[in-house]
């Protein structure tokens, strides 16, 4: 499993249920993936929506 931010403490339960996990970021005080994005911002349903929909 491959992930691009996780907490230590999810990274560690999820090491023991996977084959392999690669972690990119894992931020010593994590508080939100956010957190290690430069541009960030919330997906309104819609845009979801539409995402999934293949719009």
């Amino acid at each position: 499993m491959a992930v691009p931010v996780a907490s230590r403490k999810v990274a560690h339960k999820v090491r023991g249920m996977v084959d392999d996990l690669i972690v990119l970021e894992s931020p010593e005080h994590f508080q939100a993936v956010a957190q290690v994005y430069r541009n960030w911002h919330d997906v309104t349903d819609t845009e979801a929506l539409a995402a999934l929909k293949g719009n």
